[in-house]
């Protein structure tokens, strides 16, 4: 039988949540995988284009950054 339309959403949403999963966990690698798979899953899905944008040109904000008394 033909998948719901609704698995499909399903698995794109499950490859961006866990791509922001491993992003908290500090593993960039895993994390832009799950988000490439996600965008192709879901070529529109504009959030996960910018996330992957960001982490490519280095402008998304490490999670867990040591913070200096410097600002």
């Amino acid at each position: 039988s033909t998948p719901k339309p609704s698995s499909a959403a399903s698995d794109v949403y499950k490859r961006q949540r866990r791509g922001t999963v491993y992003y908290y966990l500090n593993d960039t690698k895993s994390a832009s995988m799950n988000w490439n798979i996600a965008l192709k899953l879901d070529p529109e899905y504009d959030q996960v284009r910018e996330i992957l944008k960001g982490l490519k040109e280095g402008a998304l904000e490490p999670i867990y950054k040591n913070k200096t008394e410097e600002e």
